[in-house]
């Protein structure tokens, strides 16, 4: 599969936004998981640029941290010792987010730009980073770190304080990606999702 100019520059463009905002979360007081931007970036990725080149910016951005380039949010905030971090689980998570929701719309029928379609896909798309940001979080600590730790204490590190600011942002990803794409996205985009 060949990438035209343009596809290759929005690509670019959403791994800029993410690492700008992995940056931006080095400034906030360290938590076990830190409040971020990135799901909205994640869910926008896919929806706009589709489920392909939405993950690809997502793991551009993965690649940037583990290649040592600081954009990751917690110290050491890049390196491949990140992978050992308990919220590199919800990088990956950023990944399958973008993925999921770009294919959810582009599965939908003709040019579908109802509210409950982009409602559906960025539900699912934050469903599938928390399944995957918290199986990773429970294993490093409970495996790699040796912390004996249950359900709930884990719901309450990864997801309770999260979830609300979360729903909020998958609804702003709603209102947005479906305003952009029917200005920004590229024809070649929609053809190679």
């Amino acid at each position: 599969m060949s990438f035209t100019t343009r596809e290759i520059t929005f690509t670019a463009v959403f791994t800029a936004v993410a690492s700008i905002s992995g940056l931006l979360l080095q400034l906030i007081p360290s938590a076990l998981v830190p409040f971020s931007l990135l799901p909205l970036i994640a869910m926008l990725a896919g929806s706009i640029l589709g489920s392909k080149l939405g993950a690809l910016s997502m793991t551009l951005y993965m690649i940037l941290g583990l290649a040592g380039i600081p954009v990751l949010s917690r110290p050491p905030f890049g390196g491949l010792s990140y992978i050992f971090q308990p919220t590199f689980g919800f990088i990956l998570g950023f990944i399958l987010c973008a993925y999921t929701s770009g294919k959810i719309l582009e599965r939908s029928q003709g040019n579908n730009n109802s509210f409950p379609r982009y409602l559906a896909a960025m539900l699912l798309g934050l469903a599938i980073l928390y399944v995957t940001g918290l199986a990773y979080l429970y294993l490093i600590l409970h495996l790699y770190l040796g912390q004996d730790i249950g359900f709930i204490e884990l719901l309450t590190l990864g997801f309770f304080p999260f979830i609300l600011f979360d729903l909020a942002k998958a609804l702003i990803a709603v209102n947005l990606s479906r305003t952009l794409v029917k200005r920004i996205r590229p024809a070649s985009l929609s053809k190679n999702k």
